[in-house]
């Protein structure tokens, strides 16, 4: 997929224990240091790729874990930058 241009990037994460979450709710934000006990809830790594749809995407996911062993995949649309002059 990096070949063909498809995959743009891929990371693993750090242990939750070396993170944080920042949640703001109605106007108060709190800060959780971790670590996370709901392991369903983790995200361990990423994968970017540019798609031209969501049915393409679903594809790609499938055959990423194909490669990747078992896991789950969430599928999400990035922002784009509204000018290319500007940095987002």
């Amino acid at each position: 997929m990096k070949r063909t241009g498809v995959l743009l990037d891929t990371g693993g994460l750090a242990p939750s224990s070396r993170g944080a979450r920042v949640r703001r709710h109605r106007g108060k934000v709190t800060v959780t240091d971790g670590p996370f006990t709901e392991s369903k809830e983790l995200i361990a790594g990423f994968a970017i790729m540019q798609l031209p749809s969501l049915a393409e995407a679903k594809q790609r996911a499938k055959g990423f874990l194909e490669y990747a062993g078992d896991g789950e995949n969430e599928i999400r649309a990035m922002h784009e930058c509204a000018s290319r002059a500007t940095s987002c």
